[in-house]
């Protein structure tokens, strides 16, 4: 199986694109080296990858100790160039902010890509299409391929507003995230109860001036703490800047020494790119900074999200202000362990895996939903609601917390049985097995509140975004001056989050809590 990967990475642009690519990379030639899906291992399925990267030398060390083939070549103005060798392509990965659609449309055209059914019994048969694009905003009309968007925003995109989206396959959303191996499994952060060691790091670009200019001021205000500067390849001396301030530098880290740093570190201090999905991976508390227009949506997702302290634009007098107040929030050890749930929990490290079963044609048995039904609750499911509303995963998105007394429990049932604006639904298996509860209640005579328990041994399986769908558009053919119906989700909760979406709420807005952040979908059912 013949792979060829075209992106780009400088030192001017970063390279982001370029590690997206390499991950996924790995992710191909450990499924068809390994066979990591497949039963069997069949000699014949080795795989060859050679990257076209438009940029500098300075690229090849991203690729440093890997078996791939690379080659620095502007494709992007000589793609007629690449007709030869497409013709022994089997898979193309684009990953490019330059590429026009006019070269997309091409490379799509040479390619003659084809469904698993029209081609012959290759590897590359598990695919179903040939051409991968890794996308980020949604900037140009795409061919029919796969469409790669693991962005925190992703799956908000009008991608379904092509003229054949049926043509197309979508993966959306940032379980779609594309992270180095190193990133796959991650042990848990321990979370320091003092902030010791904060990292600054801004990718290529080359904002050594402002890097001076930031270790000068916090130095000022946090002279007890230690910085640990990344500075890709700048040759920079920040100790005869600063000689009485603990200031380690660092040029040239693999990705297993940027991890071993990211861990080590209480804070950082960051780009809008790529390495802030790898600082929520890890389960940093991460200030945010604004490099170029690209990153204003991933800051602002991650912000709401409640995990990343934005600041926006780096250029500006008020700016470092702005990053002072942003440190002075999270020298609290509570804030810092909050945002790391909520970060590892947004970023899981499996996308490349999600990635390559979507993609690939394999045979596994999915988890099937049973046949449910309601039924309205009674007096004898008290017991059983107390157990769910109880469950450790529940308390820990739960607007107080703190575990639920069965005598304080039983109060809240009796009081809710009785009022009639409350509905609360039981939900069963065909086998009488009760799945969990869902409860309406009517605020207004146009609001209803919606909330949803599981039973911890159905939890997982598939089951709440089909609860919350059946039950919201029964709830409103019974209630028919009901005109919306909104959920209250605990920023970070991303399970509850993606049920609700895929049940068809919609994002509305935030609000503020008891110091917690909740984000507010409404039905658009």
């Amino acid at each position: 199986m013949d792979v060829l990967v075209l992106t780009e990475g400088s030192r001017s642009i970063g390279f982001g694109h370029l590690t997206r690519c390499l991950a996924l990379a790995q992710g191909i030639e450990k499924y068809i080296n390994k066979c990591e899906y497949k039963k069997h291992s069949q000699p014949e399925n080795k795989v060859n990858i050679e990257f076209l990267i438009n940029g500098d030398n300075l690229a090849r060390k991203v690729l440093k100790n890997q078996k791939f083939r690379v080659k620095i070549k502007d494709w992007v103005k000589e793609y007629r160039d690449l007709e030869g060798k497409l013709k022994k392509i089997d898979l193309v990965i684009i990953d490019s902010y330059l590429a026009t659609k006019i070269i997309y449309d091409f490379i799509y055209k040479k390619l003659h890509t084809q469904t698993i059914q029209q081609t012959t019994n290759r590897p590359i048969d598990s695919f179903v299409h040939k051409l991968i694009c890794i996308d980020d905003y949604n900037r140009i009309k795409l061919p029919p391929s796969v469409i790669i968007n693991g962005t925190i925003y992703g799956d908000k995109s009008n991608y379904p507003l092509y003229s054949s989206p049926d043509k197309h396959i979508y993966l959306l959303g940032e379980e779609y995230v594309i992270l180095r191996k190193e990133l796959w499994r991650v042990p848990r952060k321990y979370i320091k109860k003092k902030l010791k060691d904060v990292l600054i790091t801004f990718g290529g670009g080359g904002y050594t001036n402002f890097t001076k200019k930031l270790l000068i001021f916090l130095a000022k205000n946090y002279p007890g703490l230690t910085y640990h500067v990344v500075t890709t390849y700048e040759k920079i001396n920040f100790y005869k800047l600063l000689p009485n301030v603990h200031i380690n530098q660092y040029r040239n880290l693999s990705p297993t020494e940027m991890f071993n740093l990211m861990a080590k570190c209480d804070i950082a201090i960051s780009g809008g790119g790529q390495t802030l999905y790898e600082l929520a991976r890890v389960g940093v508390p991460a200030i945010g900074i604004c490099f170029t227009e690209y990153q204003k949506k991933t800051l602002k997702g991650f912000h709401k999200e409640g995990f990343l302290e934005n600041i926006e634009w780096y250029s500006g007098d008020k700016i470092l202000n702005r990053i002072n107040r942003a440190v002075r929030s999270l020298i609290s050890q509570e804030v810092r362990r909050r945002k790391n749930i909520i970060g590892r929990n947004l970023v899981d490290g499996k996308g490349v895996e999600r990635i390559l079963i979507n993609l690939a044609k394999i045979k596994y048995e999915k988890n099937k939903l049973d046949s449910i039904s309601f039924r309205v609750v009674t007096k004898q499911d008290c017991r059983d609601l107390w157990l769910w509303r109880n469950n450790s995963d529940v308390r820990k998105w739960s607007f107080e917390g703190e575990e639920i007394e069965y005598e304080s429990h039983k109060k809240w049932f009796e009081k809710k049985f009785k009022d009639k604006k409350m509905r609360i639904y039981i939900v069963q298996n065909s086998k009488g097995e009760k799945i969990g509860q869902i409860r309406f209640e009517e605020k207004t005579n146009m609001l209803t509140h919606v909330n949803i328990n599981l039973n911890p041994k159905f939890i997982g399986k598939g089951f709440g975004s089909k609860i919350i769908k059946i039950a919201t558009k029964s709830f409103m053919k019974e209630r028919s001056n009901v005109k919306n119906i909104i959920a209250e989700i605990v920023a970070g909760n991303v399970i509850s989050r993606k049920a609700f979406q895929k049940a068809g709420y919609v994002y509305s807005h935030n609000i503020q809590r008891k110091n917690k952040q909740i984000t507010i979908y409404r039905s658009n059912l």
